[in-house]
Protein backbone atom coordinates (compact mmCIF):
# COMPACT_ATOMS: atom_id res chain seq x y z
CA UNK A 1 0.00 0.00 0.00
CA UNK A 2 2.83 2.40 0.86
CA UNK A 3 4.57 1.69 -2.47
CA UNK A 4 1.33 2.24 -4.36
CA UNK A 5 0.77 5.51 -2.51
CA UNK A 6 4.30 6.69 -3.37
CA UNK A 7 3.81 5.82 -7.04
CA UNK A 8 0.48 7.64 -7.13
CA UNK A 9 1.87 10.74 -5.39
CA UNK A 10 4.97 10.85 -7.59
CA UNK A 11 2.88 10.64 -10.77
CA UNK A 12 0.65 13.56 -9.74
CA UNK A 13 3.19 15.86 -8.08
CA UNK A 14 6.66 17.25 -8.61
CA UNK A 15 9.02 18.39 -5.90
CA UNK A 16 10.32 21.98 -5.98
CA UNK A 17 12.91 23.50 -3.70
CA UNK A 18 12.33 27.08 -2.55
CA UNK A 19 15.32 29.20 -3.51
CA UNK A 20 15.36 32.90 -2.69
CA UNK A 21 13.29 35.03 -0.36
CA UNK A 22 10.45 36.21 -2.60
CA UNK A 23 7.84 34.12 -0.75
CA UNK A 24 9.13 34.84 2.76
CA UNK A 25 7.62 34.53 5.39
CA UNK A 26 5.25 31.90 3.91
CA UNK A 27 8.00 29.82 2.32
CA UNK A 28 11.51 29.96 3.68
CA UNK A 29 14.93 29.61 2.16
CA UNK A 30 16.94 31.95 4.35
CA UNK A 31 16.43 31.42 8.04
CA UNK A 32 16.59 27.63 8.26
CA UNK A 33 19.30 25.06 7.78
CA UNK A 34 17.63 23.80 4.63
CA UNK A 35 15.30 25.29 2.04
CA UNK A 36 11.59 24.52 2.15
CA UNK A 37 10.39 21.89 -0.30
CA UNK A 38 6.95 22.11 -1.92
CA UNK A 39 5.06 19.40 -3.74
CA UNK A 40 3.23 20.73 -6.77
CA UNK A 41 0.12 19.07 -8.19
CA UNK A 42 0.76 19.29 -11.93
CA UNK A 43 -2.78 18.27 -12.89
CA UNK A 44 -4.74 20.82 -10.85
CA UNK A 45 -5.16 23.92 -13.01
CA UNK A 46 -8.25 25.29 -11.23
CA UNK A 47 -6.68 28.17 -9.31
CA UNK A 48 -8.26 30.54 -6.84
CA UNK A 49 -7.07 33.61 -4.96
CA UNK A 50 -4.27 32.94 -2.46
CA UNK A 51 -3.25 29.61 -4.05
CA UNK A 52 0.52 29.19 -4.30
CA UNK A 53 1.65 28.10 -7.76
CA UNK A 54 4.79 27.40 -9.74
CA UNK A 55 5.06 29.20 -13.08
CA UNK A 56 7.66 29.11 -15.85
CA UNK A 57 9.57 32.20 -16.93
CA UNK A 58 12.02 32.23 -19.82
CA UNK A 59 14.86 31.35 -17.46
CA UNK A 60 13.42 29.62 -14.39
CA UNK A 61 10.44 28.29 -12.47
CA UNK A 62 9.15 30.67 -9.80
CA UNK A 63 6.82 30.13 -6.84
CA UNK A 64 4.20 32.85 -6.28
CA UNK A 65 0.70 33.52 -4.92
CA UNK A 66 -2.35 33.91 -7.18
CA UNK A 67 -3.91 37.35 -6.67
CA UNK A 68 -5.73 37.72 -9.98
CA UNK A 69 -7.63 35.37 -12.30
CA UNK A 70 -9.21 35.81 -15.74
CA UNK A 71 -11.37 38.94 -15.96
CA UNK A 72 -9.91 40.66 -12.89
CA UNK A 73 -8.74 44.27 -13.04
CA UNK A 74 -5.56 44.77 -11.01
CA UNK A 75 -3.94 47.99 -9.78
CA UNK A 76 -1.45 49.10 -7.14
CA UNK A 77 -2.78 52.16 -5.31
CA UNK A 78 -1.78 54.44 -2.45
CA UNK A 79 -4.34 54.01 0.35
CA UNK A 80 -4.02 54.99 4.01
CA UNK A 81 -0.39 55.99 3.53
CA UNK A 82 0.84 52.72 1.97
CA UNK A 83 0.71 51.09 -1.44
CA UNK A 84 -1.81 48.26 -1.64
CA UNK A 85 -3.17 45.75 -4.09
CA UNK A 86 -6.52 46.64 -5.62
CA UNK A 87 -8.56 43.98 -7.41
CA UNK A 88 -11.78 44.91 -9.20
CA UNK A 89 -11.91 48.25 -7.41
CA UNK A 90 -11.47 46.83 -3.88
CA UNK A 91 -8.39 46.98 -1.66
CA UNK A 92 -7.25 43.45 -0.79
CA UNK A 93 -6.21 42.62 2.78
CA UNK A 94 -2.91 40.78 2.47
CA UNK A 95 -1.95 39.81 6.00
CA UNK A 96 0.48 37.19 4.66
CA UNK A 97 2.96 39.61 3.04
CA UNK A 98 6.31 40.46 4.60
CA UNK A 99 6.23 43.76 6.50
CA UNK A 100 9.33 45.26 8.07
CA UNK A 101 9.31 47.25 11.29
CA UNK A 102 12.63 48.90 10.42
CA UNK A 103 12.17 52.57 11.44
CA UNK A 104 14.60 53.75 8.74
CA UNK A 105 12.19 52.59 6.01
CA UNK A 106 9.31 55.02 5.30
CA UNK A 107 5.81 53.81 6.20
CA UNK A 108 4.69 53.64 2.56
CA UNK A 109 7.52 51.20 1.79
CA UNK A 110 7.32 48.84 4.81
CA UNK A 111 5.08 46.25 3.15
CA UNK A 112 7.27 46.16 0.04
CA UNK A 113 4.43 47.31 -2.19
CA UNK A 114 6.31 50.46 -3.19
CA UNK A 115 8.75 48.28 -5.15
CA UNK A 116 5.81 46.36 -6.63
CA UNK A 117 4.24 49.70 -7.57
CA UNK A 118 7.45 50.80 -9.33
CA UNK A 119 7.70 47.52 -11.28
CA UNK A 120 3.97 47.77 -12.13
CA UNK A 121 4.49 51.29 -13.54
CA UNK A 122 7.36 50.01 -15.70
CA UNK A 123 5.12 47.17 -16.89
CA UNK A 124 2.51 49.76 -17.96
CA UNK A 125 5.15 51.47 -20.09
CA UNK A 126 6.54 48.31 -21.67
CA UNK A 127 3.30 46.29 -22.06
CA UNK A 128 0.49 48.81 -22.40
CA UNK A 129 -1.61 46.17 -24.20
CA UNK A 130 -2.22 44.50 -20.80
CA UNK A 131 -3.95 47.63 -19.45
CA UNK A 132 -7.38 49.15 -20.08
CA UNK A 133 -8.22 52.83 -20.62
CA UNK A 134 -8.31 53.36 -16.82
CA UNK A 135 -4.71 52.06 -16.49
CA UNK A 136 -5.86 48.89 -14.74
CA UNK A 137 -4.21 45.61 -15.72
CA UNK A 138 -6.84 43.23 -17.11
CA UNK A 139 -6.12 39.54 -16.56
CA UNK A 140 -6.87 37.85 -19.88
CA UNK A 141 -8.82 34.63 -20.35
CA UNK A 142 -6.73 31.57 -19.43
CA UNK A 143 -4.20 33.71 -17.53
CA UNK A 144 -3.33 34.49 -13.91
CA UNK A 145 -1.65 37.36 -12.07
CA UNK A 146 0.75 36.32 -9.30
CA UNK A 147 2.78 38.16 -6.66
CA UNK A 148 5.40 37.04 -4.16
CA UNK A 149 4.77 37.52 -0.43
CA UNK A 150 8.03 39.44 0.05
CA UNK A 151 7.16 42.29 -2.30
CA UNK A 152 10.45 44.15 -1.85
CA UNK A 153 12.40 41.48 -3.75
CA UNK A 154 9.84 39.47 -5.73
CA UNK A 155 10.01 39.38 -9.52
CA UNK A 156 6.47 38.36 -10.34
CA UNK A 157 3.55 39.53 -12.49
CA UNK A 158 4.35 43.14 -11.59
CA UNK A 159 7.55 42.52 -13.58
CA UNK A 160 6.64 39.82 -16.14
CA UNK A 161 2.94 40.55 -16.63
CA UNK A 162 0.27 37.89 -16.52
CA UNK A 163 1.09 34.22 -17.05
CA UNK A 164 -0.80 32.14 -19.62
CA UNK A 165 -2.04 28.81 -18.26
CA UNK A 166 0.46 26.71 -20.29
CA UNK A 167 3.22 28.43 -18.29
CA UNK A 168 1.68 27.32 -14.99
CA UNK A 169 3.39 24.15 -13.77
CA UNK A 170 0.83 23.52 -11.04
Amino acid sequence: IAALALILISSVTIECEVIGSSMYPTLNSQKSLSNDIVFVNVYDKDFDYLDIVVVKTDTDNIIKRVVGVAGDKIDIVLADGTYKLERNGKIIDESYIEVTSNPTIPNDERNGMFMTYKRFQQLKSSHSELFDDDDKLVVAKDSIFVLGDNRRVSLDSSFYGTFDMPKVVG
